[in-house]
Parts: C-alpha cells; sequence; structure tokens
C-alpha cells in the first residue's frame, strides 16, 4: 500500500543484491533503455573522493543520468535523514517531467529512507545536550538507556555509542526506539516501487568479489585511502 497518493504514477525501479553482483551496470542499462536517472542508494558513494573504494561508476561508462554521488564531503556528518530529504527532493523532481527512476546500491537503511513511509527523530549533532553525552563513555550511556528504556536497549548493542545516544535522543522526543523499530515492519510504502534482486551461484559471486578486488588496488585504493 502505498500512503501518500502516488500510487497511479510510474514505480521506481529498485536493483538491489550483493556486493559486486553488477547492481551498478545493470542499473546504467536499464535507465539508458527508458531514458531515466539512476540514483545511487549507497550509504558510502555519496562522499566525494572515495571512488574507487566504494566502486562508483566511472564517467566513461556512464550511459544514463546518475545522482546522489559526491554529495558530500568526507568531513561532513551525514545520515540517513539528510539522504531520504535530498534523495526525496531529486526523485520528485525526476517523476514531475515523467521520468523513470532507477534506485541501485546496497545500504538497506538507504533504500528503506526513500521508498518506504520512514520518519527519522535525529537530534542536533551541535545542540549541548548531544556533545555533553558524546563526551560519556559508551557504558554510561546504555546504562541510562537501561534505566529509561530498557525494552528499546535490549534491541542494542551496549557498545554502539551512536545508536544508544539516537535511542536517548528518541526518548527526549517522546518516543522509543524500539517503537521505530516495529514500525519497520509495519509501514507502508512512500513511493511505489518494483524490487530486483541480482543473485549468483555463490562460487562465481566470490569469484567476482576477488578479481573486484584486485581490480581495486591496481586502481589505486591504498592511495585513495
Amino acid at each position: 500500500m502505498v500512503c501518500n497518493g502516488q500510487a497511479d504514477m510510474k514505480p521506481l525501479i529498485v536493483i538491489v543484491g550483493p556486493t559486486a553482483s553488477g547492481k551498478s551496470e545493470v542499473a546504467n542499462m536499464v535507465a539508458t533503455k527508458l531514458s531515466g536517472i539512476v540514483f545511487s542508494i549507497d550509504a558510502f558513494q555519496i562522499y566525494k573522493r572515495m571512488d574507487i573504494g566504494t566502486a562508483k561508476i566511472r564517467a566513461s561508462e556512464k550511459t544514463a543520468p546518475h545522482e546522489l554521488i559526491d554529495i558530500a564531503d568526507i568531513s561532513e556528518s551525514f545520515s540517513a535523514a539528510s539522504f531520504q530529504r535530498i534523495a526525496r527532493e531529486r526523485i520528485d523532481t525526476a517523476r514531475n517531467t515523467d521520468r523513470w527512476c532507477v534506485l541501485s546500491g546496497g545500504t538497506g537503511l538507504y533504500l528503506d529512507a526513500v521508498i518506504d513511509d520512514l520518519s527519522f527523530t535525529t537530534g542536533d549533532a551541535k545542540s549541548p545536550k548531544r556533545r555533553e553525552r558524546e563526551g560519556k563513555s559508551t557504558e554510561e550511556l546504555y546504562s541510562e538507556l537501561l534505566e529509561k528504556d530498557p525494552t528499546s536497549a535490549a534491541l542494542l548493542e551496549s557498545h554502539n555509542k551512536r545508536r544508544v545516544i539516537r535511542a536517548l535522543e528518541m526518548l527526549d522526543h517522546g518516543t522509543t526506539y524500539a517503537d521505530e523499530n516495529r514500525k519497520l515492519h509495519t509501514r507502508c510504502a512512500f513511493y511505489p516501487s518494483r524490487v530486483f534482486v541480482l543473485s549468483w551461484p555463490r562460487e562465481v559471486l566470490y569469484e567476482r568479489i576477488n578479481k573486484r578486488t584486485e581490480k581495486m588496488f591496481k586502481q589505486g585504493l591504498l592511495e585513495e585511502t
């Protein structure tokens, strides 16, 4: 079910699959055939100067326009909420001109943030309260969460400081991490979508991964890093 009344518009075409399965190539081919646009949903391809390690498609290989690549500097703080806002703005612009949108990438949360009716409750990264929490140990923060919201704490790894802080900030805003986690299994679609999963036999996929890794080192992965 689509929540926002866009069910009668063209569906998004989503190409997903494991590392080295050929998502970028297939998405580029499909978008070219449909005169559409490729939208990357990769959490690392958003960053400039991270080209080889994130396996960005080269400019010479693109036969269709690509969006959501190189939209942030590696020094910037970027979140799924930020990605959702930018991605939806650009996708809506394309859909309003009746263009096909082909989404491709390997970051599940970023995909969910775009195509599903998913909302984010986050604190201000520069607020005194955030800075105060970042100055505490992970153990202190997790103990605080365990005392205030044991249900959410049970869903989190005690050493994941970033998520523990987010759970505490959600409490500040009158919701809980546990409640939002439950919504992940009950939410409806923000856009109509057709999802295609690329699959290879395990031994073939591993060989593709090995070849990609070797190619990355030859292209200068160490120097880029």
